[in-house]
């Protein structure tokens, strides 16, 4: 017949069992919960560069990175990539004024989720994108006084788009990454177990940034290619 020191040990392995597959679970939860989220990042980056070929295809070339009018940076490509994307924002939004005219601001809260990964929700302000062009004369995407590409002309591993979240932007603002910034914050992160960035090319395929290469990312950053436009 046992003791009641006895049963009173298995008592305890039994409640210390219970806690240890609980405390399992949980982390398990956590950690499918974060895939998930992970998941929803790279769907929403991809889910972007989906709608600047869907520009390509209606207006025969890619959105300029930046629309020039008189020397004014007017327009963002993330703007002009609603018109089939997101029509209703679109129509409110009015291409005869900057991004930030009184008008336009009023937009400013209306970002698409679309713009943010899942992951920086609840970190930035409502207006705020980490998602960014490569900002270059020689990038995929193009100011409309440098001349855009049309997407057949760009070799199919060039980076057109880049998860940025060192510096989150208005998602209006024709403002975007240079080359040696995109270098530098690369470089910085890549290495980390953490890392959930990541990159869009410009035949819509979107990667982690981990597996970008040093030695060959500068190449696919500026193009020698003639725009077309």
């Amino acid at each position: 017949m046992e003791s009641k020191t006895s049963k009173r040990v298995w008592k305890w392995y039994a409640i210390f069992a219970i806690l240890l597959v609980a405390i399992a679970v949980a982390a398990k939860v956590r950690s499918l919960r974060y895939d998930e989220t992970v998941v929803g990042c790279w769907a929403r980056l991809h889910e972007v560069a989906f709608a600047v070929s869907m520009y390509n295809q209606k207006h025969g070339h890619l959105p300029p990175r930046v629309v020039y009018q008189d020397g004014v940076a007017m327009h963002s490509w993330r703007v002009l990539i609603l018109e089939d994307w997101q029509p209703q924002l679109f129509a409110q939004y009015r291409l005869s004024e900057p991004w930030n005219s009184p008008h336009n601001s009023q937009l400013a809260n209306q970002m698409p989720d679309r713009y943010r990964c899942p992951l920086d929700r609840s970190s930035l302000p409502t207006d705020q994108t980490t998602y960014v062009a490569v900002e270059d004369a020689k990038a995929v995407l193009r100011t409309n006084t440098d001349g855009t590409l049309q997407q057949a002309q760009v070799p199919p591993g060039a980076v057109m788009l880049i998860e940025f979240s060192a510096k989150p932007r208005h998602w209006m603002s024709p403002d975007d990454a240079s080359p040696e910034e995109i270098m530098v914050y690369i470089n910085s992160i890549k290495d980390a177990p953490t890392c959930h960035m990541h990159y869009a090319t410009a035949d819509v395929r979107t990667r982690p940034i981990r597996e970008l290469d040093e030695k060959t990312l500068p190449a696919r950053l500026r193009l020698e290619i003639t725009s077309a436009k």
